[in-house]
């Protein structure tokens, strides 16, 4: 591989390990089911705990924008007409 083709290469992958991106989106829908509010729970290794909440609309529909990942890995679950 000659010089040229290696500095672009390098140039390349240094940009796209610059776009890492830490802004979450979750949505979906819930069809068939009696649930009227959505809790997100975020499970790290060292804890468990609820993050944030939404009703559903009249067609079953929810969202959740996280703006802040933590750096380490991260389980996220959804929980329905759970009582806290």
């Amino acid at each position: 591989m000659n010089r040229l083709t290696f500095c672009v290469l390098f140039a390349a992958a240094l940009v796209m390990s610059g776009c890492h991106s830490s802004k979450v989106k979750i949505s979906g829908r819930f069809v068939g089911s009696e649930a009227t509010t959505v809790y997100l729970e975020q499970t790290t290794p060292l804890a468990t705990s609820i993050i944030d909440s939404a009703l559903l609309d009249k067609e079953g529909g929810y969202g959740f924008l996280l703006k802040e990942t933590p750096p380490t890995p991260t389980l996220y679950n959804l929980l329905y007409n759970w009582r806290v």
